[in-house]
């Protein structure tokens, strides 16, 4: 179930066939979005861009944007890893549909792009 899902949303953003996750998709001009199942019954989707050191303001900018009361679809949160700042969401494996991944996916794009 959870395949098929990931191939739709493949479809949906026309990049073809994708492999059954963990995966990880280079969006060019902005970053790396990964898809992974977890073992706890999640769907981790992440997107991670760099994060020039000229910019560290740009991590207390984000981490504001992951405090509860931003009224969010899904609970948010980032990081930053070595030179990337790194959003995430965590989604119910069960019921998980294709059309859910896509809206993670542009709410992560669109996130990342209130912090510039």
């Amino acid at each position: 179930m959870l395949e098929k899902e990931v191939l739709e949303f493949g479809r949906r953003l026309g990049l073809g066939r994708l492999n059954p996750p963990p995966l990880a998709l280079t969006l060019t001009g902005l970053g790396e979005l990964s898809l992974e199942a977890l073992d706890d019954g999640d769907f981790l989707v992440s997107l991670a861009v760099p994060q020039p050191p000229a910019e560290r303001g740009r991590l207390v900018r984000a981490l504001r944007l992951c405090a509860p009361d931003q009224g969010r679809p899904w609970p948010l949160a980032c990081g930053q890893h070595r030179d990337h700042l790194i959003f995430w969401v965590r989604l119910p494996q069960a019921g998980l549909t294709a059309a859910e991944l896509e809206n993670a996916a542009r709410f992560l794009i669109q996130t990342i792009q209130e912090t510039v």
